[in-house]
C-alpha cells in the first residue's frame, strides 16, 4: 500500500513552503499573545498541524489538475492517514475536557474524514476535467 498523494506533496515542498509555514505559525502565537504561554504554544501547534494537513490534502489535488490522475486504490490510504491525523489531533485537543468526546471523535472522525479526504483526492480533479471549472491553458505555476 503506497501513499502516493502524500509522497507527491512531500516532494513538492520547498524552502518557501517551510518559511511560509513558520511565519503563519508564528503569527498564530502572536495572535494569542493575551493567553498564557502553554496556551500560545498549543495554539501555534494546532495551527501548524492544520496547515500541514491542508497542504498535504490540497497539493495533490492541484497537482492532479495539471497532470496524471491518481486512481481510487492509490488515494484512499492517503486520505485515511490524513483523516486519522486530523481526528487524533482533535481528540488530543478535547481530551482534557472529556475522554468520551475524544473517543467519539476518533471512532467517527477517522472514517468520516478519511473517506471525505479520499473522495476529494479522487473527485475534485475529475470534476474539473469535465469543464465545470475553467482552467487556464498555461498556468503560471506550471510554466515556471
Amino acid at each position: 500500500m503506497e501513499l502516493l498523494p502524500l509522497k507527491y506533496a512531500l516532494e513538492t515542498l520547498t524552502f518557501w513552503h517551510l518559511l511560509i509555514w513558520l511565519v503563519l505559525t508564528a503569527a498564530m502565537m502572536f495572535a494569542a499573545a493575551k493567553e498564557s504561554v502553554p496556551k500560545r504554544i498549543v495554539t501555534s501547534a494546532n495551527a501548524a498541524l492544520l496547515l500541514i494537513v491542508f497542504y498535504f490534502w490540497i497539493a495533490p489535488i492541484v497537482g492532479q489538475l495539471f497532470g496524471d490522475k491518481f486512481s481510487w486504490a492509490q488515494v484512499w490510504p492517503s486520505g485515511f492517514v490524513l483523516g486519522a491525523v486530523f481526528s487524533l489531533a482533535a481528540a488530543v485537543h478535547f481530551f482534557k475536557r472529556s475522554i468520551r468526546a475524544s473517543v467519539v471523535i476518533v471512532l467517527i472522525g477517522i472514517p468520516f474524514y478519511g473517506l471525505g479526504m479520499s473522495a476529494a483526492y479522487w473527485a475534485v480533479p475529475r470534476f474539473a476535467g469535465f469543464g465545470l471549472v475553467e482552467l487556464p491553458k498555461m498556468p503560471w505555476g506550471v510554466s515556471l
